[in-house]
């Protein structure tokens, strides 16, 4: 059973496992999410799950979601204030949502299997959100920042017909990881080369280097090998792999000097002592928009 408390609100569906039936209340009025930052909680399987989320002021029906996962032993308003996408959704015009991980230390499950706890969660999340919210649901798009990312990556291929594109920052990824996702998926990941904790070069046996992790994803996505620099400020390496199918891209974005942080450009000063030339949340979003104006 799912049961989302919206003000006062009950939302009852049935799950079963991952698979998920239809509403008991379909078609709620969007207003019922409620202007502004609440925290609601999910009940998923028998386990209560927490989430936060933002409704900006006069959002339209249809409104696209944008998932922010955060970091390992984060909670979900670090991620919301880390991310600025609020501030962004407001301007914007979508909904921005914060799920919460489990645990006295909160840590994402990035376990393959299709019955991962944490993907039965998201999935079901989304389910009730299209329900309640009205959004969109071809315009799902996911991001997280170190466990968050990974737990990114690990809804794309676990997830592929409910996530349309995804924009990691600063995961790791193991090496040799399985991903089964069945159609190509678009992709804006974001790392700093000078990350101490998810390191840019890899670990042997344990992490993917991030350069041949982004190109595998675009060659499993169906593009070429090759890809092409794209103009950017200095201190940025911003890598688009080539003939991608339609309405598909994969980008790198390799922030020079950037140490384990969400690039912003009002942070000052990164970990490493270097001015971030990029906000990554703006650059995502250009990015998931231009995938849903294409045809």
């Amino acid at each position: 059973m799912i049961k989302l408390w919206l003000f006062e609100l009950v939302v009852i569906c049935v799950t079963a496992g991952l698979g998920i039936q239809e509403a008991a209340h379909p078609g709620l009025a969007a207003w019922r999410c409620g202007v502004g930052t609440q925290t609601l909680s999910l009940e998923v399987n028998g386990t209560v799950r927490s989430f936060r989320l933002h409704v900006p002021a006069g959002v339209q029906e249809s409104a696209a979601l944008v998932l922010a996962l955060h970091g390992y032993s984060m909670r979900a308003e670090n991620m919301e204030a880390i991310s600025q996408l609020s501030a962004l959704a407001d301007r914007e015009g979508f909904i921005a949502v914060y799920p919460q991980a489990q645990g006295l230390i909160p840590e994402w499950d990035l376990s393959p299997e299709e019955d991962n706890p944490d993907a039965a969660y998201i999935q079901q999340m989304i389910f009730v959100l299209e329900t309640s919210c009205g959004i969109d649901p071809d315009r799902v798009f996911v991001t997280g920042f170190s466990n968050g990312a990974a737990m990114t990556e690990r809804l794309a291929c676990l997830l592929p017909r409910k996530i349309a594109a995804i924009a990691p920052v600063s995961g790791s990824y193991p090496a040799g990881g399985v991903c089964n996702a069945q159609k190509p998926m678009p992709m804006m990941a974001f790392h700093g080369d000078a990350d101490p904790s998810a390191n840019y070069d890899g670990e042997e046996g344990r992490t993917e280097p991030i350069p041949q992790w982004a190109a595998d994803w675009a060659l499993r996505s169906g593009c070429f090998s090759a890809f092409e620099l794209m103009p950017g400020p200095e201190g940025i390496d911003h890598q688009k792999w080539m003939g991608c199918p339609a309405a598909v891209e994969v980008h790198l974005v390799t922030v020079k000097g950037l140490g384990h942080n969400w690039p912003r450009t009002d942070w000052g000063q990164t970990n490493s002592g270097l001015e971030a030339p990029i906000d990554a949340s703006e650059m995502m979003w250009t990015f998931f928009k231009s995938l849903s104006d294409q045809p």
